[in-house]
């Protein structure tokens, strides 16, 4: 017997050549168990939940909202997993953040309480960054942001290396200090794939814009802010070009603004001009003193449609959970004997009309183009079925599935089902 290490692999082949002429090669694999990564039991994840009507998703709520009753707390990353990977994503969506099963029926909880619209996503949204200018608060926010995010630690000492290369530490000014926190904030969210489709900046945080762009080197945007800091000091709402540009982002269907800070420059801009329309300047991830990360900015996103990075993961299995909720139509017709006895008269309603209500009326369509092939819109084998039955029980024709999967097009099967009326006439 020798020895093997438990760190390495170990293969095992057995080989079988038979009298017959059958070969056989078995190859084995036997890998070490790697001890598992510790993780921390109160560590806040995001749960996604998705429907396809306001309808749906307000049942996929409250059927979570019951179920989760009987969950333990150890099943918290296994239930954040499955919604967010083991599930489609449809255009009704909600995102809630927790760090237990227990927050998480608490905010479920109160979804069900409150009157909350729910608006399908754009899947033409743009994202637009938005620096300010002057912004006291976001070095006391950024703090407590930076010993929460490693990544964003690290993003932010390398950049303050860099600048120091061409300023000395001793001459940083506040605003040269904002720069650095806003670039490195802004490049960490696009770590994350939220990606803007254009940066836009107020005087100092001009600078920053234009350098995240890489319109200008990070020498050029440096003596930027030192030049705009002593710039005598402009409102926002005085610049007529940078407020010209807001105006239209304001009413371009799909854009969403995200303000890069806490200071609300933009937004007190877009309160005082009622006629932009358009849409929210937000900044949920430094909304409070102390941000601890960025599960709130991605949950707004993904609900908004932008496209994100979701968050990873452990390695954990799936667990089984309440399925979608589907609107309820009935396929089958119900009749009873008098039912099936009567006749409607086939004068009372023309063929064409009874095919369109009731190809309409089986997938929940508003129109269709009577050349199209039935199933481009979703028609199943059970829509078939229904349909064939709705006509034998209005005009006794005898039609069966198979001359509708002959015909397809649903101008094609409206007319053979004509033909036949007019057979039995």
């Amino acid at each position: 017997m020798t020895s093997v290490p438990q760190t390495k692999r170990i293969h095992a082949t057995v080989s079988s050549f038979g009298l017959g002429g059958t070969n056989a090669h078995l190859v084995l694999q036997n890998w070490c168990e790697t001890p598992a990564q510790a993780v921390q039991e109160n560590e806040r994840r995001l749960f996604f939940f998705s429907a396809k009507t306001p309808l749906a998703l307000r049942q996929q709520l409250d059927a979570h909202y019951h179920a989760l009753a009987t969950y333990a707390e150890a099943d918290k990353d296994r239930i954040a997993y499955t919604l967010a990977q083991r599930r489609a994503h449809f255009p009704y969506r909600c995102a809630l953040a927790a760090d237990s099963v227990v927050a998480l029926r608490a905010s479920l909880a109160k979804l069900r309480d409150a009157d909350m619209s729910f608006t399908p996503i754009n899947m033409e949204t743009t994202l637009v960054f938005l620096y300010p200018d002057r912004d006291d608060k976001l070095e006391s926010a950024l703090t407590h942001l930076l010993a929460c995010q490693p990544d964003l630690r690290q993003r932010h000492q390398r950049l303050s290396q860099d600048v120091a290369q061409i300023c000395e530490p001793a001459d940083w000014t506040p605003a040269l200090r904002q720069f650095i926190q806003q670039v490195s904030l802004s490049e960490w969210l696009i770590e994350q794939s939220i990606s803007p489709v254009q940066h836009i900046g107020y005087l100092t945080g001009a600078a920053a814009a234009q350098y995240v762009a890489r319109i200008i080197s990070l020498e050029n945007a440096v003596q930027q802010v030192i030049v705009a800091e002593t710039t005598p000091e402009q409102t926002l709402a005085g610049n007529s070009e940078l407020s010209e540009i807001l105006a239209n982002l304001a009413v371009t269907e799909g854009t969403l603004m995200l303000e890069i800070g806490r200071a609300g420059t933009f937004s007190i801009l877009y309160h005082q001009h009622a006629q932009w329309v358009g849409q929210t300047v937000f900044s949920p991830m430094l909304n409070t003193d102390t941000p601890e990360d960025i599960l709130p900015l991605l949950g707004t996103l993904w609900q908004r449609g932008v496209t994100i990075c979701l968050p990873e993961m452990p390695a954990v299995q799936t667990i089984g959970l309440p399925g979608y909720s589907f609107d309820r139509v009935r396929y089958e017709i119900q009749s009873s004997d008098a039912r099936e006895n009567a006749m409607l008269p086939v004068s009372y309603l023309s063929v064409s009309d009874f095919v369109e209500k009731t190809w309409r009326s089986l997938l929940c369509i508003d129109h269709y183009d009577e050349h199209a092939v039935i199933f481009e819109y979703g028609a199943t084998s059970m829509h078939v079925i229904s349909f064939v039955d709705s006509c034998n029980h209005i005009y006794k024709i005898g039609l069966t599935a198979a001359d509708i999967y002959a015909r397809p097009a649903i101008r094609e099967h409206s007319e053979f089902i004509s033909e036949c009326v007019d057979g039995i006439l």
